[in-house]
């Protein structure tokens, strides 16, 4: 699926997968064998998507989620396998009890990302579940709230307006204007950092003409 230039996917419009919520259901208390099927839907998709996942042992963790489903090519039909584990660990919650972390199966630029964290995610267009970070993820109120912020910072006929008499919301939103309008003006006020061929050029070793 594609997306606008300079436009960040959202975790909104991609599928989760939760430790918490496989905590609730009793995925990691079940025995390992044990077969579970998770669904997620797509956007502009006609069809739920599945996935089948068995819980593993997996030395050094506390258990692992072999996944196996399959991805299918967009309009030409085909597919292929993909089977991979996703790491589960655990750490001891202050009051009693344990929480249980996935670790990101993905590999960037040859290395494991192996990160801890509490929610996988599969975008539009992937096919494996990873991490927020390896996606490059952001949140849609994130983007909506950006947007609004620069409208505001390019009209100073509604900044006042919406820092006077806005709404809680409408006034937050003006006031990272108002930042973003202070941290523009600090910028160009800053003075050019000197280069070495500019200090050649209008000091000492200025050739004389």
């Amino acid at each position: 699926m594609g997306r606008a230039r300079g436009r960040k996917l959202t975790v909104d419009e991609s599928a989760c997968l939760s430790a918490v919520e496989l905590h609730r259901s009793g995925v990691f208390s079940a025995p390992f064998g044990s077969s579970f099927t998770c669904r997620w839907h797509r956007p502009n998709s006609i069809n739920d998507n599945t996935a089948k996942y068995r819980v593993i042992e997996v030395p050094g963790r506390a258990m692992g989620l072999l996944f196996s489903y399959e991805v299918s090519h967009g309009m030409s039909g085909a597919s292929h396998s993909m089977e991979y584990v996703i790491g589960v660990t655990t750490t001891r919650c202050r009051y009693g009890g344990r929480r249980f972390w996935f670790q990101c199966p993905l590999v960037c630029n040859g290395v494991p990302c192996k990160r801890r964290v509490l929610k996988l995610y599969l975008p539009p267009g992937a096919e494996a579940f990873g991490c927020k970070a390896c996606y490059d993820l952001t949140y849609r109120s994130c983007q909506e709230a950006d947007k609004r912020v620069y409208r505001l910072a390019r009209s100073l006929e509604l900044l006042p307006i919406a820092l006077r008499t806005g709404t809680l919301r409408q006034q937050q939103l003006a006031v990272s204007a108002v930042a973003l309008l202070i941290t523009r003006g600090n910028r160009q006020r800053a003075p050019r950092k000197t280069s070495r061929s500019d200090f050649i050029q209008r000091g000492r070793y200025a050739k004389q003409r």
